[in-house]
């Protein structure tokens, strides 16, 4: 009787990313699917929330029991419901080139930078225009 050994490709996944993002989903979980799923960097999303870099990785360490900000939540789940539209068009990695991406509809702006511009006082106009932008590409617009 001879044995054969198979090689397997062992498969990882992060148990701290979600499959996917819902309207009830916690800011700290919707940091770890922006970093591990749609992959934004601790850069980006400090920039887009209006945190600090390292608060933001420290948000994201699992068992942090800091509590988050009201402001900085609202950045968090505005993030969320923005991939949360785009998902069925831009599933994962997709989104996050989608957020990189200069934006006829956003005067060539690009809608992450648009959103970290946005800090002082004009942030909830720049989220607008990056919704309306989203909406306008999940129903078909390519831009």
């Amino acid at each position: 009787m001879t044995t054969s050994t198979t090689p397997y490709q062992a498969v990882t996944t992060n148990p701290a990313a979600p499959a996917q993002l819902s309207e009830v989903t916690d800011p700290k979980t919707t940091l770890q699917y922006l970093r591990n799923v749609v992959g934004l960097t601790p850069t980006e999303l400090a920039q887009a929330v209006g945190a600090d870099e390292r608060t933001i990785r420290r948000w994201m360490t699992p068992g942090d029991a800091s509590k988050i900000q009201q402001r900085h939540d609202q950045r968090i789940d505005d993030l969320r419901s923005l991939v949360v539209l785009l998902a069925d068009t831009l599933p994962g990695e997709q989104t996050g080139r989608w957020l990189r991406a200069r934006n006829r509809l956003l005067k060539r702006q690009r809608p992450l930078e648009l959103l970290s511009l946005g800090k002082d006082g004009g942030y909830d106009q720049a989220y607008k225009d990056v919704e309306r932008a989203a909406e306008a590409y999940a129903d078909g617009d390519p831009t």
